[in-house]
């Protein structure tokens, strides 16, 4: 596998979700400042590039995670959760929360947790083989994975209990403020997962071709 695909599997996802919220605030349908990433899956040009783009970004993951473990022994794990994220992020993309939220929660939550397991999976194969030129950044990642999720189930838990019947996302004017919090921590998290996978690349024996 080469080094210029597994670049794209982190670069795209994030340039269209950059793109989206981008839009999605230019559109003035944004309820706060900050707001979770799924909240620009709405129904303009901001929902379109956030379907497409993930949709492409998750077919592309799963190109990433059979070229790393084809031919590879004890990658079940790493091969299992690394196809399960992105198939998350391929029904993420397409189940928009205005329209399909606890399915769209779902996934999303299927992606921050096999993905982590995945960053897991991938370091530990890392140290078996000495391929420790990523190593620090990605055991950051992770970390920033597993603090993110963290404060974001949280943040969510508060949120709820303060105000049981208010928005459940980030607003202007209504709704509790760890909502905001959750949104923040929701950042973290997904640059934490494409952050780990940039953190693959200085390591070429965990992808080439075997």
């Amino acid at each position: 596998m080469k080094r210029r695909l597994l670049r794209w599997a982190w670069l795209l996802p994030m340039s269209c979700v950059l793109l989206a919220l981008i839009l999605h605030h230019a559109s003035g349908e944004a309820t706060s400042p900050i707001v979770f990433i799924s909240q620009a899956d709405a129904s303009g040009l901001d929902g379109a590039v956030f379907t497409v783009g993930l949709s492409m970004s998750a077919l592309l993951q799963m190109a990433v995670v059979l070229g790393m473990t084809r031919g590879r022994p004890r990658v079940f794990i790493e091969r299992t959760s690394g196809l399960a994220a992105a198939l998350c992020v391929l029904l993420m993309a397409n189940l928009s929360m205005y329209d399909a939220l606890d399915a769209h929660i779902s996934s999303a939550l299927g992606i921050f947790i096999a993905g982590g397991v995945w960053l897991v999976a991938v370091e530990v194969r890392a140290t078996q083989n000495g391929c420790m030129s990523g190593s620090t950044q990605r055991r950051a990642a992770v970390a920033l994975v597993a603090v993110g999720l963290v404060t974001m189930m949280l943040a969510v838990r508060l949120a709820v209990e303060a105000d049981p019947t208010g928005p459940m996302v980030p607003t202007r004017d209504a709704g509790h403020p760890w909502w905001t919090l959750a949104a923040l921590a929701e950042y973290v998290l997904v640059v934490g997962l494409w952050w780990g996978i940039a953190a693959i690349g200085p390591d070429e024996a965990l992808y080439a071709s075997t």
